[in-house]
């Protein structure tokens, strides 16, 4: 399989602001901010295309249950075969 190159259009889609609604600041800590993980897919797969990339996640450590929600650690790897990228 012949690896493709981004096009100037990808490149610009992917460097293009997220919506305001996709960026929050963090609920505890200030000079943080969270970002809504549904308008990340969303990007991906307008830039790259449905079933054109994957993740692969690996639970290293977890924690236990703090509040609403627990900690854990986890190794997340994205994967965009047709572009050979693999992101750890």
């Amino acid at each position: 399989m012949e690896i493709k190159q981004l096009s100037p259009e990808q490149i610009q889609q992917l460097e293009a602001p997220l919506p305001k609604e996709a960026v929050k600041p963090h609920p505890s800590k200030t000079y943080l901010s969270t970002i809504k993980g549904i308008f990340v897919t969303e990007r991906l797969n307008q830039v790259f295309g449905l079933g054109k990339w994957y993740t692969e996640t690996k639970v290293l450590s977890q924690g236990e249950k703090q509040g609403r929600g627990f900690t854990a650690t986890v190794d997340c790897t994205m994967y965009i075969p047709e572009y050979g990228f693999i992101f750890q």
